[in-house]
């Protein structure tokens, strides 16, 4: 009887630590999974060459000073559930890494600042430490962006191809600048489907 709850007992541990998974920190850099689906590298790939093709414009080589933009939220029209912001965030960060802009809060962001403003304005807030209204900074330039896609599926193959705009706005004017990466994906189908 004992015996046979020792090896029960044994039996369960080693399904237990079979079943559980195991995960490892890895270079961001490096494509974890490879698939036909977006993924982390595919949204550092585009994010990196849209930004790069609209830096060596001669908007931003001949500036004598930071150009002031925001970037404004990415739209996905992909069939994909995409997180959009971390593309948002990705791109701001690697805008404001140049030195050659000054990031601006976007429109959105920019209620929130006109809020606490207003709240710094009442009776409660020490006059000393209370920010100026009127001194927020207007945009010059926005960035915006959408991600799109088209499946196709033939035999046990199914490509996608993705594509990834970035714009830049001159506010003022209206005048854009344009920016487009493509990626394209190959997957065979495996023996229990996609």
């Amino acid at each position: 009887m004992r015996a046979a709850t020792l090896i029960t007992v044994v039996m369960l541990a080693f399904l237990m630590a079979g079943c559980a998974s195991q995960g490892e920190r890895i270079d961001p850099s490096v494509e974890a999974v490879a698939s036909h689906d977006f993924n982390p590298t595919d949204l550092q790939l585009i994010s990196k060459q849209a930004v790069e093709k609209l830096l060596a414009r001669d908007v931003f080589k001949d500036a004598e000073e930071q150009l002031t933009l925001y970037v404004a939220p990415i739209k996905n029209l992909t069939d994909e559930h995409i997180s959009t912001p971390i593309i948002q965030d990705y791109i701001a960060g690697r805008l404001d890494e140049t030195g050659k802009v000054r990031l601006i809060v976007t429109p959105a962001e920019r209620q929130e600042s006109i809020a606490e403003l207003e709240r710094q304005q009442d009776a409660f807030v020490d006059p000393a430490t209370a920010q100026k209204i009127g001194r927020l900074i207007g945009a010059k330039y926005y960035m915006a962006g959408q991600l799109t896609n088209m499946t196709t599926k033939v035999g046990g193959k199914k490509g996608q191809f993705f594509q990834f705009a970035l714009k830049l706005v001159k506010v003022e004017t209206g005048d854009v600048l344009m920016s487009t990466v493509e990626i394209q994906k190959l997957s065979k189908r495996g023996w229990f489907g996609w």
